[in-house]
């Protein structure tokens, strides 16, 4: 896990950026190719592939670049599809998607709070000597 983990970033947040980069990509892939597999009206169907794919790209390429500031980012725009996805659930009497919104909203939030308040690996320079 080393491998892939960035500085200052929890592996449980780079095991979830991973999770929903491989989820969103499949969704949107599907809502894409095949819009009527989507479960969201007909007149955004390929919108829904579309907004899964960016911030699974998002989330993606901040695990393989290991840049805290990318998983910044790709959570913080995750935050803001879930927010939306919970107003039209409320606008729409959909507890599925209300629900579904909240819980990814609160894991966002909890992955963003863990990575601010983490801080980031010291730079080269202000690491302490090892032989002294």
């Amino acid at each position: 896990m080393n491998r892939i983990k960035a500085a200052g970033v929890p592996t449980w947040v780079t095991v979830l950026a991973i999770l929903i980069a491989a989820v969103g990509t499949i969704i949107g892939a599907v809502s894409l190719l095949n819009p009527s597999t989507a479960e969201v009206p007909s007149y955004f169907e390929r919108a829904y592939g579309g907004r899964n794919i960016a911030i699974a790209v998002a989330l993606g390429v901040a695990v393989v670049l290991r840049s805290r500031a990318a998983y910044l980012a790709g959570f913080a725009g995750g935050l803001f599809r879930e927010i939306g996805d919970i107003a039209s659930g409320f606008d729409q009497g959909e507890n599925r998607s209300v629900i579904v919104g909240a819980v990814f909203l609160s894991l966002g939030l909890a992955a963003l709070a863990h990575i601010v308040t983490t801080g980031s690996e010291p730079s080269e320079s202000r690491r302490p000597d090892p032989h002294l």
